[in-house]
């Protein structure tokens, strides 16, 4: 995650190749993040798609229309979509990380297709919970998308509820995000870990190396 001023960037100011988790306690908080940054998609002419149930499209899409975006305008012309998970993460029936990583790759080149300057996308991860899912691929999975971040025109945010998963999850998560948003505030995040490490053999030199990285890094931004 680049830092602008010394900090991270506001969630209006995120888009493609930004990969961001939100870990959020209530709906009001999960709104408060994925409305500024839905509204500034729409805005830049950014094709924004919403992973997760219909009544939670609904929610989201008024709260958009009370932001002031054109909801219906961009709803009409297949700018802005929601979309089930099990169209997205369980086709076949189940969650195989390369299929999605591939199905979003595809989004991209469609979005692209279709004239819009890039793709973004916030996805609720409860699908995931009851038992079918490993949560290994989970958190596997969601270190090898950053690759498709890294060199595409894509940009997502990946909700997690709080009360919904375990902290060895979420800790996890956590370590596969560049940024997280957290309690209201977008943080830059020195807990991650780069996939080429994540998806290796833990190797206590190059953890080490990564974290004085880090260090020198922050430094270097504070002035």
């Amino acid at each position: 995650m680049e830092l602008r001023n010394g900090r991270p960037r506001t969630l209006d100011e995120l888009g493609p190749h930004d990969h961001a988790c939100l870990i959020y306690q209530w709906v009001e908080e999960k709104l408060a993040a994925l409305v500024p940054y839905f509204q500034a998609g729409l805005g830049r002419n950014e094709k924004c798609l919403y992973v997760g149930p219909v009544k939670s499209a609904d929610v989201l899409w008024n709260a958009l229309e009370k932001a002031g975006a054109p909801v219906s305008r961009a709803v009409d012309k297949g700018q802005l979509a929601n979309l089930a998970a099990e169209e997205v993460y369980l086709e076949g029936g189940r969650f195989v990380p390369e299929l999605t990583v591939a199905l979003y790759r595809n989004f991209v080149e469609e979005g692209r297709g279709q004239g819009y300057a890039a793709v973004r996308a916030a996805a609720e991860m409860d699908w995931v919970l009851g038992g079918k899912v490993d949560m290994a691929d989970l958190t596997d999975y969601e270190s090898v998308v950053n690759r498709l971040f890294h060199d595409s025109e894509f940009g997502a945010i990946c909700a997690y509820d709080y009360s919904r998963f375990s902290p060895e999850v979420l800790t996890k998560i956590v370590h596969t995000h560049p940024l997280v948003i957290f309690g209201g505030k977008d943080h830059w995040n020195p807990f991650f870990i780069p996939p080429d490490e994540y998806l290796r053999p833990h190797d206590p030199s190059v953890e080490l190396a990564r974290m004085l990285s880090v260090l020198s890094k922050a430094r270097r931004q504070e002035g």
